[in-house]
């Protein structure tokens, strides 16, 4: 019975470390510079290793916060790292579970969703693509804005 009772508590273990991270939607206000609802056009994967790219078409719906600037259509690229293992010094097999930007959402959207997203870099001159920080259901607007406007 003892030895059951490693092998759960050790599986236990490992899913706990290959697990994501996910930032709450408070944190990530920290580092958005925009939002806005917006329709999914196009998305295009590339999955990696130890990373997942994905790259977006949208056209945007409405600002709801940030510059007008972003109406019409516009491409962004979300990253999100992934469970990962490394052998240390001692031979010892080591996971790290990352600490991640975002909700989730990013990958399980679909071409024609409306859905919030975040940014977090707007598109310029120097940089044609946008930097997704989070994506939401378009049916958490009411509580984004509730958060922008604590007083309201």
């Amino acid at each position: 019975m003892r030895i059951v009772m490693v092998l759960i508590l050790a599986a236990a273990g490992l899913l706990a470390a290959s697990q994501v991270f996910y930032m709450s939607v408070e944190e990530s206000l920290d580092f958005t510079e925009a939002i806005v609802l917006v329709r999914v056009e196009q998305i295009i994967n590339f999955p990696m290793d130890y990373l997942e790219r994905i790259e977006y078409y949208f056209k945007v719906l409405d600002v709801v916060s940030g510059p007008d600037s972003l109406e019409g259509d516009f491409i962004a690229s979300y990253e999100m790292l992934l469970p990962r293992a490394y052998t240390d010094d001692e031979g010892n097999e080591v996971w790290e579970s990352p600490i991640v930007t975002g909700s989730g959402y990013e990958i399980f959207t679909e071409e024609g969703d409306t859905v919030i997203v975040f940014l977090e870099r707007l598109p310029d001159d120097q940089y044609p693509f946008a930097s997704v920080i989070r994506v939401d259901p378009a049916d958490s607007l009411g509580s984004i804005l509730v958060l922008l406007n604590p007083e309201d």
